[in-house]
């Protein structure tokens, strides 16, 4: 390929640090998760009467939005995901031991990916960096 044919790329992308795009697919999967969870609430509030799921697919909503724009560099989005991972983290903790014994291993999962989420976005150096230039 000769020189006159290549695209030229502005010199200045900044690239998206290991933690922070590990935080958006993390962001990505709990998202994911939640829709599901909230889902599935929905079908089953039909056969034991009480509305479920709602709270669940909406913070999944909420999450899923907020990861496609921070995986773009938003602080804004960084903030939702924070905020949204911190809640989710404590609240699996408490419902793995004041709900149902069903419920344990997914609520301690979920804890854990909200919480591996959270340390990845406001832990990590490169991330506070990243955020800290934009």
């Amino acid at each position: 390929m000769s020189e006159a044919s290549r695209p030229e790329f502005p010199e200045e992308v900044e690239r998206v640090p290991p933690p922070v795009q590990i935080a958006v697919w993390s962001a990505w999967a709990l998202a994911g998760a939640l829709l599901l969870f909230g889902f599935i609430g929905f079908l089953i509030s039909a056969a034991i009467g009480n509305g479920v799921g709602g709270g669940a697919f909406v913070l999944g909503l909420i999450v899923a939005g907020a990861a496609y724009i921070t995986g773009r560099g938003s602080k804004l989005g960084r903030a939702f995901i924070g905020l949204s991972a911190a809640a989710v983290a404590v609240v699996g903790v408490i419902y793995a031991f004041a709900g149902p014994g069903s419920a344990v291993i997914p609520s301690l999962v979920i804890a854990a990916l909200s919480a591996g989420t959270f340390a990845l976005l406001y832990l990590s150096t490169s991330a506070k960096e990243f955020y800290a230039r934009r």
